[in-house]
């Protein structure tokens, strides 16, 4: 999946440079460029970001940091329950 995201994001960023210095009309709306195609192109990199970087640093951090420190961070309770929260919004996202 990343091998995918990755050109998609480098084609929206040329994009962009090339509105910006190169006067070109990919999103500029007044010249008959699309506003809405560099929000579909980001999104297409961000939401997978979500699943891929983030929702298992946070699980990992709240598993792995407690265990290997000398100090109780939070009780077990409430590491239950922070797993359990990732979960489910890793489900909604």
């Amino acid at each position: 999946m990343l091998a995918i995201v990755t050109p998609i994001l480098g084609a929206a960023v040329i994009m962009v440079l090339l509105d910006r210095h190169f006067s070109t009309s990919f999103f500029d709306f007044t010249y008959g460029g699309d506003p809405i195609l560099f929000q579909h192109l980001f999104w297409f990199f961000g939401h997978p970001e979500v699943y891929i970087l983030i929702i298992p640093t946070f699980g990992f951090t709240n598993i792995i940091l407690p265990y290997n420190t000398t100090r109780r961070l939070s009780s077990k309770h409430h590491m239950v329950w922070a797993v359990y929260v990732m979960a489910y919004m890793g489900y909604v996202v």
